[in-house]
């Protein structure tokens, strides 16, 4: 799948050395990159984390990039796992868009829920996740589901059978 989203992504942008830049907000981007996405062009980690507790609405926290202003960049990909609801790359451009004033904003992801977000000219995926009979199917950020147990239990008990939460585990090693 991360061969599929790189040739889509490489297929249809024209990225160079000096003016293409490749954001990974958070630890789960960093696992889409450990798995071989963008092995030749600049890229930065960003601090996001999404923090959930059953029962509540999830809280984004998104840090804004060193400081600086870089013209020369005129294509800022920002790579996730998973993009959901959105929240966390529109955080990324929002508190960096000002460092690159003359870039386009693209996101990449293996499996998405968004077609399209504002701000954004692209988003690239190898699966859309669509809703069925009107609700939506539940996707989540696999680090979030290996490192929570607490998260990982309520998730699965809300959308899987029961018995699936150990099969998961046991599938992971």
């Amino acid at each position: 799948m991360i061969t599929e989203l790189q040739e889509a992504v490489f297929g249809q942008l024209d990225l160079k050395q000096e003016s293409t830049l490749f954001l990974y907000p958070g630890e789960s981007a960093q696992r889409v990159k450990s798995l071989g996405f963008n092995g030749h062009l600049p890229s930065q980690e960003v601090f996001a984390k999404r923090i959930w507790y059953p029962e509540s609405e999830p809280v984004v926290l998104v840090h804004s990039l060193g400081w600086g202003i870089h013209p020369g960049i005129k294509n800022v990909v920002v790579i996730d796992d998973v993009i959901s609801s959105g929240t966390t790359i529109a955080l990324v451009r929002e508190r960096n868009s000002w460092k690159f004033p003359r870039a386009t904003w693209y996101a990449a992801a293996p499996v998405t829920r968004k077609e399209k977000i504002p701000n954004f000219k692209k988003i690239f995926s190898c699966k859309v996740v669509r809703d069925i009979n009107g609700k939506k199917v539940p996707i989540n950020s696999l680090s979030t589901l290996i490192d929570n147990p607490a998260v990982r239990q309520s998730y699965f008990a809300r959308n899987f059978e029961k018995g699936f939460e150990e099969k998961f585990i046991e599938a992971l090693g």
